[in-house]
């Protein structure tokens, strides 16, 4: 649900995007996934503020963090999972003809079985299709990364973000010699 007027929104955020694009930004990724807003109605307001705007809009599939969680999530195995975010990432989300690009996976401040679900359905996709895993997170990235290299995921495909929060320069190394992606929140990056 848009609060307030969606056409005055999606003028708004056109404007945006033209005033980026004249400074040389042709994309960008929208990392919301299932659970938090993405569906059709959404996929279809991309669709129509990027072909508006000029600027391509690259969309995800996944999940965010458990607490977000459709109950279908709850209730699926992780196979499951694995195969609806495999089919999204090929065949596209619902009816809309669009195919998201990066797979969303959300890790908040403790990593449960829920948190290990989710990033083994990521981990599924990831090795059927090739696409990368964006993880959103500021805490157990080792964590994340032995689970998911161990599920044979290429670290050149593991995306953190957030990665100027709660990292020190020992961590940042740590995974950067093991090939892992930055994504920064703020442009005052420390390191």
């Amino acid at each position: 649900k848009y609060p307030g007027n969606v056409e005055y929104a999606r003028r708004q955020i056109v404007k945006m995007l033209k005033e980026l694009r004249q400074y040389g930004v042709t994309g960008l990724v929208d990392p919301t996934p299932m659970g938090i807003g993405r569906d059709e109605a959404y996929v279809e307001f991309a669709k129509s503020i990027s072909r508006a705007s000029g600027v391509h809009i690259f969309l995800a599939t996944g999940l965010y963090v458990p607490s977000n969680w459709p109950q279908w999530a709850r209730d699926w195995t992780t196979a499951r999972i694995g195969n609806l975010f495999t089919r999204e990432l090929e065949d596209g989300i619902g009816d809309t003809g669009v195919r998201p690009c990066v797979i969303k996976a959300a890790v908040g401040g403790e990593f449960t079985m829920n948190e290990e679900k989710m990033l083994t359905a990521c981990a599924i996709a990831q090795r059927r299709t090739g696409s990368s895993i964006h993880v959103h997170t500021t805490g157990c990235r080792r964590e994340i990364v032995d689970l998911l290299t161990a599920l044979d995921v290429d670290p050149t495909r593991i995306y953190f973000a957030h990665i100027d929060m709660n990292t020190s320069e020992e961590e940042l190394l740590w995974l950067a010699e093991r090939g892992i992606r930055f994504v920064t929140t703020n442009w005052d990056f420390p390191y």
